[in-house]
């Protein structure tokens, strides 16, 4: 059973670099390039497991 994985990030090469260790090592990798992306595909799938930049154009910016 394939396990999926969400991997949300603004650089093609961080997305490249996660999708190929990742389906290595046996995971559905799905990508999406900004937050707006991901929540449309979390609306219509659900994943095991996410992994986020946390810092990508359009963000809130947190004021701390």
């Amino acid at each position: 059973m394939n396990r999926k994985i969400l991997v949300i990030d603004d650089e093609e090469k961080i997305l490249k670099l996660l999708r190929i260790q990742l389906s290595k090592a046996g995971y559905d990798v799905k990508e999406a390039k900004s937050g707006k992306e991901a929540f449309s595909m979390l609306k219509k799938q659900t994943f095991e497991t996410i992994i986020c930049d946390i810092k990508m154009p359009g963000s809130a910016e947190w004021k701390y």
